[in-house]
């Protein structure tokens, strides 16, 4: 998928290095810090859209609700 996606003008978790993360905004501190943030694993910020995968054990435990309630506290998605 990340190929396909990347050529949609997505910008893809490259690995799970903390480098390669993709990381949005939820919450702020004072001067505007960011308090809590989420990873994501693919987002277009043109077009406000994240993309989040689940797969195996995530897929089994219902992680597709925990995602859904995470992606609408985001800043900046639609």
């Amino acid at each position: 998928m990340c190929p396909g996606l990347r050529k949609l003008g997505y910008t893809v978790e490259a690995s799970k290095a903390k480098v390669d993360r993709i990381r949005r905004p939820v919450l702020f501190g004072e001067q505007g810090a960011e308090r809590v943030a989420y990873e994501v694993d693919a987002v277009h910020d043109e077009l406000g859209v994240i993309v989040e995968i689940e797969a195996g054990r995530g897929a089994r435990g219902n992680a597709v609700y925990r995602d859904l309630i995470r992606a609408s506290l985001l800043v900046d998605v639609k």
